[in-house]
């Protein structure tokens, strides 16, 4: 598994002015090695301004979806997870 913070050196958090939503495709291209642009859209496997407005005040649960063969984690936290189904 893979676990991508705020606090891990990269910028898988989202406490540098990005969002959740933009956390987690960073994770996933970070993960595959892939540029962001050639990952299918995030909207596929969950609607990404729900996802960011659920931790607007950081005060939102833990949210486990599955994409791009993958299951991700996003904590309120700032932390991204991710690992293979």
């Amino acid at each position: 598994m893979v676990d991508q913070s705020k606090t891990d050196g990269g910028n898988q958090g989202w406490s540098d002015g990005s969002t959740p939503s933009e956390a987690v495709i960073e994770t996933i291209a970070k993960e595959t090695a892939n540029d962001p642009l050639e990952l299918p859209p995030l909207s596929n496997a969950i609607d990404p301004e729900a996802l960011d407005r659920l931790f607007d005040n950081r005060q939102g649960g833990t949210v486990t979806f599955c994409c791009c063969e993958y299951v991700i984690t996003v904590k309120p936290d700032g932390t991204v997870a991710i690992h293979e189904r």
